[in-house]
């Protein structure tokens, strides 16, 4: 079979993408990161994981307890370890410090590639005022600013009548944008 030079060009970029994927690869370590800032053993299961782009940021569920001191609300919650610094931050409260009265489990946790905001999706109706819809809504916590929004709401700020969830993600450098599910919400 002859090749013509569009086939050989193609087969040399896969062979060196492929080859350079695996140099990659013999550098990489596996790092258990679901430990708390005290670095004991968590006392439940984590799951559900997403990391920043630079890899310094890993945003996870976990029904674990002690993973920070004083989390006492009994469910499961959304945290980020750094990596650089070992330690564990909780995402999923007020902006008042209250602690989340409602599952964050249903959907993966989304940190934007600088690690700055998370995104996650939540049962709680007491993260932000005026939660009244009682159903699972989308939230954006900004790690810099530590202030929690809710973002699952219409352009006029009604929330919906539905559940929300994360869909879909894009992640830049500041920005998170959300795609969401509200098919069968009515504003």
């Amino acid at each position: 079979m002859k090749m013509t030079k569009f086939t050989t060009l193609l087969f040399l970029f896969i062979s060196l993408f492929l080859s350079s994927k695996l140099a990659l690869a013999e550098n990489f370590t596996i790092e258990r990161v679901s430990l708390g800032n005290t670095q004991l053993e968590p006392n439940a299961s984590s799951q559900t994981s997403s990391i920043s782009s630079d890899g310094r940021y890993v945003a996870f569920s976990s029904y674990a307890e002690n993973l920070v001191s004083n989390d006492t609300n009994g469910i499961d919650d959304v945290f980020v370890y750094d990596r650089t610094t070992d330690t564990v931050e909780i995402i999923n409260v007020s902006n008042t410090g209250e602690q989340s009265n409602g599952s964050s489990l249903y959907t993966e946790p989304i940190i934007s590639s600088n690690g700055r905001y998370v995104a996650f999706s939540s049962d709680a109706s007491n993260l932000v005022p005026n939660d009244t819809n009682g159903v699972r809504d989308v939230f954006v916590y900004d790690r810099n600013t530590h202030i929690i929004e809710r973002v699952s709401l219409n352009n006029s700020g009604v929330e919906g009548n539905n559940q929300s969830y994360l869909l879909q993600y894009l992640l830049m450098e500041d920005l998170l944008v959300l795609l969401l599910c509200d098919k069968f919400n009515r504003f």
